[in-house]
């Protein structure tokens, strides 16, 4: 989803791997597993839409209430610590419905 619109910009980038350094002049695109530990100076997460984030099938395939609990919670976290990587500057974006887990976080 990411890459491809890099690409359509003319942006290079690098995939985020256990190795990679930032390179200057080219993106860093990956996960927000692959980000933990990790600082950039500035960090842009996509997808932070209700139904991907936290991910619909995941939740409705939980077995009890309990079970989606505990996956919100992870999914609420990660989500932070994802935020937390960004040293100068955040941008978190959303294609329709923010999720759940920005409804308490206010624009200044």
């Amino acid at each position: 989803m990411v890459r491809p619109a890099l690409i359509d910009a003319g942006l290079e980038y690098q995939n985020l791997t256990e190795n990679a350094s930032a390179q200057s002049g080219k993106v860093t695109c990956g996960t927000m597993h692959r980000a933990k530990g990790l600082e950039f100076r500035v960090v842009i997460l996509s997808g932070c839409t209700e139904g991907l984030l936290p991910l619909k099938a995941a939740l409705d395939s939980a077995s009890d209430a309990a079970e989606a609990e505990e996956l919100l919670e992870r999914e609420a976290h990660l989500l932070y610590v994802a935020c937390s990587r960004a040293r100068d500057r955040l941008l978190l974006v959303s294609g329709g419905e923010p999720t759940r887990f920005l409804q308490k976080i206010r624009a200044f």
